[in-house]
Parts: C-alpha cells; structure tokens; sequence
C-alpha cells in the first residue's frame, strides 16, 4: 500500500530504504513537525555515565516520541539524521548535511521487545528499518501509524505531538483520548508443541488462548474461526472420524459471553495430519484463526507448518516456516477480496463439501 506517511516523503516504503536515500533527503532543509522529528547522534564522555548508560538514554527519549506519535496523527522518526542548525529566516532549527551514523546497535527484535515493555497499551502498528552505513554504525528509520488505542504511556506518562516537539500530554487531552476509544481489542494466539507419533498419524499439542488488552471495554460474545488446508485441528477429548479429515477444516465455535481485561480464554485443541516418512515429500498447514465479538473488528493470526519425516528417528516433525500475529483482516482486506480471489474461495469450499458430501446422512438416504 502506497498510502503511508514514509512513502509520501520517499516515493519508497520503509523496508525498501537505502542509505542514499537518506543521505538525498537531508541535502535541503528539513524541519520537524507533528508527524516528523530527527534525532541526530553526539556522544559527549563523561564521568558520570558509561555509553551504555548514555545510549539508554538516548532510546529512551525515542520512545518518548513513539508514544507522542501514537497518541497523535502518527509520523516517522529517524535517528541518525544530521544536527540541528539555526538558520537566519527560520524559528525552528534546520536538519541538513551529513548524517551523523547511530553507533549503538539495535537488532529488530530487541526493538520490538522494548516497544512491548516500555508502551502500555503494547502499539501493533510501528514499523522498523535499519540502515547498516559502516563498521557499528546505523541509522534507524521508525514509522508510526496513529493508533486507534491510544492514549499510550511511557513509563507512567502520555506524551503527544505539538508543535513539532514531543510533550507531555495535559489531563484534559488525554481524557478526550480515552472517551474516544469506541471498541475493545482482541489478541488471540496459537501456540504449537511437540509432535506426537502415532503409528499412521502424528498430532501436535495446540493451546489457543484469546486476550481482551482493553483495560476498561468488556467485549461481549467472542466467537473464533480456524480454517486450516491440512489436517483436522479438534478437541482433544473428541474421538475423530478420520475419513477425508486430511483435506482440511473449518471450525466456528461461540466461545465466551463477556471477556474481561486480564482474564484471557484458553483451550486445548490438537491437530492431526498423515503421518510423514522420512523419503516422503514433506506436507505443508496453513491455518487461520480469525476472532471477533460483538464491538471489536476482526482480528486475525496465521500460521504455517511444514511436516516431514526426520530420518534420524524415523519421526514425523514440523517447522514453523512463518507467522504472523494480531492483524485487522481489514487492513489485509485486499488479499482476500476481489472477484478472482472470491471465484477461487467459492470453488474451492464447492470441492470440499463435494468430497464430503458422502458422509452426510442424506447421501445414504439417496
């Protein structure tokens, strides 16, 4: 999508950012904004603070500004850009010229974990590139989406956008953030074991557990539904009818009449597939699970598993070959609407319900 605040500066999106790019972006005058601020890199010794102390500190003023920038209209933050000048003409102080290169490594995970622990409620929507320039030397591109949860904290305080600085948030604004917040929202999460061995089928332990992250919005009839390409995902107590299971599933299943902040469901569930020898092809599951209540929108994870049979052991094993987590089906809406996406689904639920067909009791009624 072409819509972002980054693309509008860049003609780019974030991940497809070079180091050339930032360097012609900063050729002319830049000047902050409520959706725009620069951090440049000085690190000044001392004897009071080690450079990981002052290192921290720098970040931490970085997630100052994400929080002002999601309780805000969102924006982009880049660290790494050239110092701030005064120039003759201007109120606000000038970025342009040389860069000056982040010597503090932030790997995209540690990242993500910092935005987890350090912003309550956790963003979903702050996306991250960085930039190697040299031999521990980086420039870090961050974009924020404004956030339909907002207000966010910052350790304890809410930071908004005004005038092209990050500040404290007054009482009254983030009051009117609160009030305005209309739906709760939803997390759900699979998490998949080991895999158990039987001797034509292997399963794999599954605990689905749903989350309300909204400290003070109940959701009220929360329902899930998991669809799945191979194999048959079921209650674990549920003695199975192994007949054409192998094709897939698709489960809907009505789940709590109110969840509360804090007080997640959980469930056991199992998936069983063939069972995959070591010279045999390896097989691949997709699954979905979509949940949603009465106020909240859908939200989605999926997951992808490749079985195959490890040689070693003579076992069936699987690996996680990708998964992604807590997205609005609304904001993927186009890969699953348009009339050859719908032909395609339409054709392919007929095809299953026809290889099924002959287990219903009308077939044998025929």
């Amino acid at each position: 999508m072409n819509d972002t605040f980054i693309y509008t500066l860049f003609n780019k999106q974030i991940h497809q950012l070079e180091l050339n790019d930032i360097i012609s972006f900063f050729k002319n005058e830049k000047i902050e904004t409520d959706k725009l601020e620069f951090k440049s890199y000085t690190d000044f010794e001392n004897s009071t603070a080690t450079k990981s102390m002052r290192d921290k500190e720098k970040l931490n003023d970085i997630f100052k500004s994400l929080c002002a920038f999601l309780n805000s209209d969102g924006g982009v933050l880049i660290w790494g850009a050239p110092e701030g000048k005064n120039v003759e003409g201007l109120k606000e102080r000038a970025y342009f010229g040389d860069i000056t290169p982040v010597k503090y490594k932030l790997e995209k995970d540690q990242f993500i974990n910092r935005v987890s622990s350090d912003i309550s409620p956790t963003p979903h929507r702050i996306l991250f590139h960085s930039i190697a320039i040299g031999e521990n030397s980086y420039c870090y591109i961050i974009e924020v989406i404004k956030s339909e949860f907002a207000p966010h904290q910052h350790k304890g305080t809410y930071y908004i956008r005004l005038d092209g600085s990050t500040r404290p948030a007054p009482h009254h604004y983030v009051e009117a953030l609160i009030k305005k917040i209309s739906f709760p929202k939803l997390e759900v999460y699979m998490s998949f074991g080991e895999t158990v061995n039987g001797k034509n089928f292997a399963a794999v332990p599954i605990v689905l557990t749903i989350h309300n992250i909204s400290k003070y919005l109940h959701e009220k009839n929360v329902e899930y539904r998991i669809l799945s390409d191979r194999g048959l995902i079921s209650n674990p107590n549920r003695i199975l009818n192994y007949e054409n299971f192998l094709d897939g599933c698709d489960i809907e299943k009505k789940v709590k009449p109110v969840l509360h902040y804090n007080m997640p469901y959980v469930e056991d569930l199992v998936l069983v597939t063939k069972k995959i020898f070591p010279r045999e092809n390896a097989l691949h599951a997709n699954i979905l699970i979509s949940v949603w209540g009465e106020l909240s929108p859908v939200i989605v994870s999926n997951y992808r598993l490749e079985f195959y049979g490890d040689i070693r052991d003579v076992k069936t094993r699987y690996l996680m070959r990708e998964k992604k987590e807590n997205f609005y089906l609304y904001e993927k809406s186009e890969e699953f609407v348009g009339e050859d996406k719908i032909a395609t689904s339409h054709s392919l639920m007929l095809k299953s319900f026809e290889e099924r067909f002959p287990t219903f009791p009308v077939f044998k009624q025929l």
